[in-house]
C-alpha cells in the first residue's frame, strides 16, 4: 500500500492518499485532518447541529424527517441516553409551533 503523507504534518488541513498497488479496481481513499489532528474522510456522512462526522455517543432524533438525524451527547446538552423518545431542539421547536397552530 503506497501512502503519500504531507511534508509539513502541524498544518491544520492535510490530505493522505492511499491506493492499493496489487489492485486496479479499488479507488483511492482520501483523508482530510482536522485542526485536531484526528483524520475522516470528508465524503462520510456529517450529522448533528455541529454538522460534524459521527463520533462518541450520539442520539438519534424520533422525528423520521429529522435533517440532521444524530446528535453527539455534547451537542444537545445530554449526558446519557434518553428514556423513551427523543426529539432533537428543533424538531421539539416545529412540533410545538404546530401544536399551537391547531389551537
Amino acid at each position: 500500500m503506497n501512502t503519500l503523507i504531507p511534508s509539513n504534518p502541524s498544518t491544520s488541513t492535510s490530505n493522505i492518499s492511499t491506493n492499493s498497488a496489487t489492485s486496479t479496481t479499488e479507488p483511492a481513499v482520501t483523508l482530510d485532518q482536522t485542526a485536531e489532528g484526528e483524520w475522516f474522510d470528508p465524503n462520510e456522512p456529517r450529522y448533528c447541529l455541529c454538522n460534524q462526522v459521527s463520533y462518541g455517543d450520539m442520539v438519534a432524533c424520533d422525528n423520521e424527517d429529522c435533517p440532521f438525524e444524530w446528535f453527539h451527547y455534547p451537542c444537545v446538552n445530554i449526558s446519557s441516553s434518553p428514556k423513551g423518545k427523543w426529539y432533537c431542539p428543533q424538531c421539539s421547536s416545529s412540533m410545538k409551533r404546530r401544536a399551537s397552530r391547531k389551537n
